[in-house]
């Protein structure tokens, strides 16, 4: 229930972990560990080893330097603070997209049998695993070119400029909702308005 793991081949895995501070905000932690077992029990064995970490962030000098260094990781963060170090890495906002991806509502808990994901293949870059003969994929995947877009906004009282900060696309509903001043529950959403978008 607390982790997702990552894999790229037996030397190079890591976990993404949820936890929970006393308010109920989610922070997530990402270890690069190796030679991830799994005992009748259930219990997994692994080592911990920063020498390859599946989404490359360690390899990428955009993360290295937003963070201040690799140990950056040994830490759990938000999901603003991990949408910021990683999205202009090859996996943009990944931990928390793949966490969230695959954590499962207790709210849902019938549904657990058909619906909980269990696995989840990519492609290599260059490579898909279309076979009509398409260039291409139906739908978003992990890496950069799929999972930055670019939002446009225009209207009364929306400032005239270029915002570079990233934000998610959950982050749009929530936007418009209070730029129109219609009534919603923060908590129900996994977004949150864009602060400063619309002048009030």
């Amino acid at each position: 229930d607390d982790k997702v793991l990552v894999r790229r081949d037996a030397q190079c895995q890591a976990f993404i972990m949820q936890s929970l501070d006393e308010k109920g905000n989610k922070y997530y932690r990402y270890q690069p560990v190796s030679n991830v077992t799994q005992k009748a029990t259930g219990e997994l064995d692994f080592e911990v080893s920063l020498a390859c970490d599946p989404l490359g962030y360690l390899e990428s000098p955009s993360f290295l330097q937003a963070v201040g260094g690799s140990t950056w990781i040994q830490k759990p963060h938000s999901a603003k603070e991990w949408l910021n170090a990683t999205y202009q890495t090859d996996y943009p906002d990944a931990v928390v997209a793949m966490f969230t991806f695959f954590a499962w509502d207790k709210a849902h808990e019938g549904l657990a049998a058909l619906r909980d994901p269990d696995i989840v293949v990519t492609a290599a870059r260059g490579w898909s695993f279309r076979s009509d003969g398409e260039k291409g994929t139906d739908h978003g995947y992990p890496l950069r070119e799929s999972a930055k877009i670019t939002f446009f906004a225009s209207g009364p009282r929306i400032p005239v400029g270029v915002r570079e900060e990233p934000q998610r696309i959950v982050d749009v509903m929530p936007t418009v909702l209070k730029s129109i001043g219609w009534p919603y529950q923060e908590k129900e959403m996994d977004g949150r308005a864009v602060d400063g978008l619309y002048e009030e």
